[in-house]
């Protein structure tokens, strides 16, 4: 199967799983007694794990191989699903957060370099683009049937959208291990310091490299809205129809990524494009407190994840072109490691903000004004820093 194909199949079964958990993580967190605070906390150890992993896990890609990397790590994901499916309250929760982190650090940065890789032996480094592109349209559309299904699964009881989600999450185990190949592994094997040595160097040698960590920090403070649209839209429409905004909201996600399949990232304005793409997710956030109606609120999230959907892709385009073969997935890491330090400081502000207050609408929308606000003041820092490069 071609590399492409393989990817995009990967990626929308393991999305299906992540889709069905987010329409229900926060819902079932509430319903075992977790405040929002309480969410706050359990994300932020989730997203420290990963920083603690992300180096490390990276570095074992390069060094020992990526798509092992990635099929540990989606295996993981599994176990993390049919864990949170037994949550009971912030102890049980923190099993889950654990297991689903560590599992996101192996993945994180081998996906991107084994398309890359594979497609360069094959003489396509010309559809690396359309691949990031398709793999982004795989995932939107897994995450939104999946939003849709758990939703609906979730009506009937919240565990068991959970454990429909680990056994997606097999499926795409399944395709790691049976269909995805050594494709995208690399002929000049470095250790896995001497990856991380090659990555630090580039990293301070390369303007456009070390933007692109500093766009990923600030573009980190779109977390805020992955853990409150439930019970932000629950109290209008109830927990059956959750999937049903889910799929309005998500529907932009696909758009995102047939954009960037179809007309490619380009080559010239790289680092404008990653800027829009900032701008309209924080704008699209910022906006959601200044209506009161479902429909214009649903249109302000629709800007906000269609910015969501254009940043992942293009982003991945922009740093492959930059990074060498030896050290791709250590680089991959490292930038995210890094980057993702914007999503911890994000979770700890809506900790900050929520500590003492209800889960009211009330609440969840000055959290949102104020990220929003942030992502917005952040991409004005980030065009005036932006590379003179290509």
């Amino acid at each position: 199967m071609h590399p492409i194909r393989s990817l995009s199949l990967y990626e929308f079964l393991a999305s299906v799983g992540m889709g069905m958990s987010a329409t229900t993580a926060s819902l079932l967190q509430l319903q075992v007694g977790m405040t929002i605070a309480d969410i706050a906390l359990v994300n932020i150890v989730f997203w420290t794990t990963i920083i603690l992993m992300e180096l490390p896990t990276g570095m074992l890609a390069d060094g020992k191989s990526r798509i092992w990397s990635v099929r540990i790590g989606i295996a993981l994901f599994a176990v993390g699903c049919f864990a949170y499916a037994n949550v009971r309250g912030v102890g049980t929760a923190l099993i889950g957060e654990i297991t689903l982190g560590v599992g996101f650090a192996f993945v994180s940065g081998a996906e991107s370099a084994w398309i890359t890789d594979a497609l360069k032996k094959r003489g396509e480094e010309a559809l690396i683009g359309k691949a990031f592109g398709s793999q982004a349209m795989a995932a939107a559309a897994g995450v939104l049937l999946g939003g849709f299904l758990g939703a609906a699964i979730g009506s009937a009881n919240l565990r068991f959208a959970w454990i429909a989600a680990g056994v997606c999450l097999c499926g795409a185990t399944w395709v790691a291990w049976r269909v995805m190949d050594d494709a995208g592994e690399i002929d000049e094997r470095v250790t896995e310091l001497e990856a991380l040595r090659l990555s630090c160097q580039a990293l301070r040698a390369q303007p456009g490299l070390m933007w692109s960590v500093a766009a990923t920090i600030v573009f980190g403070l779109v977390v805020a809205f992955n853990h409150l649209w439930q019970p932000f839209f629950s109290v209008d429409v109830g927990q059956t129809r959750l999937g049903f905004i889910w799929a309005v909201i998500q529907a932009s996600l696909v758009l995102a990524g047939w954009l960037v399949r179809r007309y490619g990232v380009p080559e010239s304005r790289g680092a404008d494009a990653i800027l829009l793409a900032v701008f309209l997710s924080g704008a699209g956030l910022l906006m959601v407190g200044m209506f009161s109606g479902l429909p214009p609120m649903l249109l302000c999230l629709s800007v906000h994840e269609f910015g969501r959907g254009l940043f992942r892709p293009l982003m991945s385009a922009y740093t492959q072109k930059r990074v060498e073969s030896r050290f791709r997935a250590t680089f991959g890491s490292l930038q995210s490691l890094l980057g993702k330090t914007g999503l911890a400081l994000s979770l700890v502000l809506v900790w900050f903000l929520s500590e003492g207050k209800d889960s009211s609408r009330e609440t969840i929308t000055f959290i949102w004004t104020a990220s929003g606000s942030l992502l917005v003041l952040g991409t004005l820092l980030l065009w005036r820093l932006r590379p003179q490069e290509p």
